[in-house]
């Protein structure tokens, strides 16, 4: 996955409502939505994805 992806998810998780277990398809590869962070204090929020190509975890 190169860089302009991982903000393409990161960006499609921003603009909508994404679900845990749901599955997005981003440049022609799929990926699972395991779990979200976020951090009210610091308005912080983390997602962690497992491509359903190679089966890796994306960050």
């Amino acid at each position: 996955m190169n860089i302009s992806a991982k903000a393409e998810l990161a960006v499609y998780a921003d603009e909508n409502t994404v679900k845990i277990g749901n599955t997005y398809s981003i440049q022609g590869e799929k990926f699972k939505l395991i779990d979200i962070y976020s951090n009210p204090d610091n308005g912080y929020q983390g997602y962690a994805y497992r491509s359903e190509n190679d089966g890796n975890l994306k960050l």
